[in-house]
């Protein structure tokens, strides 16, 4: 059994921890083997199969997008989307009590233009990394925080040293998008509010399945479906404030040009459009 597969099963939790950069090589010689692992030790546990599973989803997330990596089908992405990681928490002992299975390392220039590593926590889940930045803000060292002084600690400001430029931007873009009353500490916040602040961090920290850098074009949504002889013939789409009904070559259209929140398909016989992974399908939308 490969090294890096014997590790992730064994060991307690919190222990079963890969970082996806400097294992590159080994995880990706893995990927082939994993699977035959399954097969030559029968005596694996099904909760650590899954575990083995999630991994092989988020290494086949997180590789393709390093510029020498030469894996077909490249998915695009910000790191918080590719590593399931929507409050772009670092890699320590809070994550990995908190389900995270590996980690990944950049290289960045500081305000002060100095190179500075930062290692973000890669998790199995949309949902585990928010579970995460939830938690984190629960925890007292938050949850007593007024939003003013949010993003001061969030960035890493040390007490006493002067803002960032980051966190001010941050305070700034939470001020602004959340309408929410600074001065109100987050464990005061209801469950509502507490729900808009963490939409819009994550909205902040960059979840979104397009490259960094790249132009942001609004997205429409598909809200509703109609079907034909078993396949999807139109798309009812959310161009907010408006809804209207398109086609299916229109909606392919859009989604390929990522102007429709929808993953384009490509087979042998026909192209077909389904929804991002932890999004329900659009075959629960009929109309």
């Amino acid at each position: 059994m490969p090294q890096a597969i014997k590790h992730l099963l064994g060991g307690a939790p919190g222990q079963q921890h890969v970082d996806f950069t400097s294992d590159r090589k080994q995880l990706t010689d893995s990927l082939s083997k994993a699977f035959e692992a399954i097969y030559e030790f029968p005596v694996i546990r099904k909760n650590k199969v899954k575990r083995l599973i999630d991994v092989i989803k988020a290494l086949v997330k997180v590789l393709p997008n390093d510029q020498s990596n030469t894996l077909p089908g490249s998915l695009k992405g910000s790191k918080a989307w590719r590593h399931n990681n929507p409050g772009n928490l670092a890699s320590g002992s809070h994550s990995k009590q908190h389900g995270a299975i590996g980690s990944a390392s950049y290289i960045v220039i500081n305000e002060k233009g100095k190179e500075q590593k930062y290692t973000f926590a890669i998790f199995p889940s949309y949902e585990a990394g928010r579970a995460a930045m939830f938690a984190l803000l629960k925890e007292p060292r938050y949850a007593k925080l007024t939003l003013e002084l949010l993003s001061r600690k969030y960035t890493g400001v040390e007490d006493g040293a002067p803002d960032t430029k980051e966190a001010i931007a941050y305070r700034d873009f939470l001020r602004k998008s959340t309408k929410l009353d600074m001065t109100k500490t987050i464990e005061s916040l209801s469950n509502d509010e507490f729900n808009i602040l963490i939409k819009k961090m994550e909205n902040y920290e960059g979840w979104h399945p397009w490259a960094e850098g790249e132009e942001y074009i609004p997205i429409q949504k598909v809200i509703g479906i109609k079907i034909s002889n078993h396949r999807i013939t139109n798309y009812l789409v959310l161009a907010f404030p408006e809804k209207k009904w398109i086609s299916r070559e229109e909606a392919i259209s859009l989604a390929e040009n990522r102007k429709l929140r929808a993953v384009v398909v490509h087979n042998k016989k026909y192209t077909y459009l389904r929804p991002f992974p932890h999004e329900p399908s659009f075959r629960d939308m009929i109309c």
